[in-house]
């Protein structure tokens, strides 16, 4: 896992300078957000007391931060977009070009054939993709939560810290959930590269298919395997359901 981390992040280092603004950005968003929400509490205060000119006032400082996180908040998910789709690219490309360069023993043995390295560089390409997006989050939601806090601790300390007493007990679940998830993750892999390889074996040789009447042995072939891909894509939320039940 941390040489595959520290692989994406050799990519990453080239665009140091969009890492730097959707950290800013990233930043921005969540202290004006953070910020907004205090202030819509003063405008419903302000509203209910009559206050006009202090309605006034707080409704501009609203509208302005509203208006910083909209703009930060585009420019945040833009650039990250536009990141993680560069590195894709990227990686699509020098994925074709491995490929091409590969033996032909290598492509002969290759269980899933053609079809599973095609998924491998949509799939786990798209797979890196969400990791990068992730990226995003990190910048964005340890601020926003740590200001969030403070707003609750602001408005109710007793209550908050009444919350914070079971985090501990919610963060041990969770974690439990997440080892249970991960055994799926590589059958889900396997299964996809059966079915991407069926398709595109149905499409390359399409005139054999037709000409044999082989209509019906590869849409059956197809449909078992997307039932086994489905299978092994749910049995995570049953053993989620099952580990909740025992609990």
């Amino acid at each position: 896992m941390i040489p595959t981390v520290r692989r994406i992040l050799t990519e990453v280092k080239p665009q140091t300078k969009k890492v730097v603004i959707i950290a800013l950005t990233g930043l921005i968003y969540s202290a004006a957000y953070a910020r907004l929400i205090l202030i819509l509490k003063d405008l419903s205060e302000g509203f209910e007391r009559g206050q006009q000119n202090k309605v006034a006032d707080v409704a501009i400082l609203a509208f302005s931060l509203a208006l910083i996180v909209a703009v930060s908040r585009y420019f945040h998910i833009y650039l990250m977009n536009y990141l993680a789709e560069i590195i894709a690219n990227s990686y699509r490309t020098r994925l074709q070009q491995k490929f091409m360069n590969l033996s032909l023993s290598f492509h002969s043995n290759f269980a899933a054939g053609a079809g599973g390295l095609l998924s491998r560089i949509l799939n786990d390409i798209r797979v890196i993709q969400d990791g990068l997006r992730m990226l995003a989050d990190f910048f964005r939601e340890p601020l926003l939560a740590i200001l969030l806090l403070g707003n609750l601790f602001y408005l109710n300390w007793r209550l908050t810290f009444s919350i914070l007493i079971l985090l501990p007990i919610v963060l041990v679940f969770l974690r439990q959930i997440s080892r249970s998830l991960r055994k799926y993750v590589l059958f889900g892999q396997e299964n996809l590269d059966r079915v991407t390889s069926t398709i595109k074996e149905s499409l390359d040789g399409i005139r054999i298919i037709q000409s044999f009447n082989l209509e019906h042995e590869m849409h059956q072939r197809l449909k078992n395997q997307t039932d086994q891909y489905i299978e092994n894509s749910t049995k995570g939320a049953f053993s989620h359901r099952n580990y909740g039940s025992r609990n």
